[in-house]
């Protein structure tokens, strides 16, 4: 794989390296990019980015939510090939790929003005909810955790406007990847918070895969009609309370 500056690639926040190549899949030829972690001096360690262009358009979209970028510890869909990485070089001139262990789905892009992808799990009260069901009013799926400060931080916010705006067809789904039920339970007592809560790790559905959530908090409105209208609205709680 050879080596290339990062200003003609499409890249969101800073790209201090990477390797470009191609590999051949279903005998067509596909460029990909590899990208190291930040801190990494090396491309072999955990954490890195595989970038494909699928589109071929020249640009390597690094965003998770693109469907074109995959963590390099993770299994991805490929032009229909389950695949995952067996071996990165240390200097990032050789990649092996290797069919994945378990069966994985194409990516879906959360897009604005694109269907939010469908799922469905069971709340801590182990009643069954589906992103369907909530038709006709405006969701927003809140991704957090019991000890994320900025999710601390956004709380009192969110509880406030859920308390004014959910008779207006608001309604909030919180989807928590902490590992306690305890935890989390004590932290919507203490809080007031009166939404749904779904613990991930007590669901075969990870929504946080289904919406390549990778930071938190990560917000993602959607509309009455089933629409995504912002698929991250991160600092842009304002807007959520004034459009009702």
């Amino acid at each position: 794989m050879k080596k290339r500056s990062p200003d003609n690639p499409k890249f969101r926040g800073q790209v201090f390296d990477m390797r470009v190549g191609s590999v051949e899949l279903n005998g067509k030829k596909v460029e990909l990019a590899i990208v190291p972690t930040s801190d990494a001096a090396t491309y072999h360690g955990r954490g890195g980015r595989i970038i494909w262009d699928l589109n071929k358009d020249g640009l390597f979209e690094n965003e998770t939510e693109s469907s074109e970028c995959y963590r390099t510890n993770s299994s991805f869909n490929i032009l229909g090939r389950s695949l995952q990485v067996k071996m990165i070089s240390p200097s990032g001139d050789k990649i092996v790929l290797v069919p994945a262990d378990v069966e994985v789905s194409p990516k879906i892009e959360i897009t604005k003005g694109e269907p939010a992808p469908e799922f469905a799990v069971v709340d801590v009260h182990g009643d069954t909810l589906r992103l369907a069901d909530f038709r006709g009013r405006h969701v927003l799926l809140d991704f957090w955790f019991t000890t994320c400060a900025p999710c601390i931080e956004d709380t009192p916010e969110l509880v406030e406007i859920y308390s004014a705006k959910q008779a207006h067809g608001l309604e909030i789904i919180g989807i928590s990847v902490d590992k306690s039920r305890e935890a989390v339970l004590r932290y919507v007592e203490k809080n007031g918070i009166e939404w749904p809560q779904v613990i991930e790790v007590e669901n075969e559905t990870k929504p946080t895969k289904i919406y390549h959530i990778s930071g938190f908090p990560s917000y993602v409105w959607i509309g009455p009609d089933g629409v995504v209208i912002n698929p991250e609205l991160k600092g842009d709680l304002d807007n959520l309370y004034d459009a009702f």
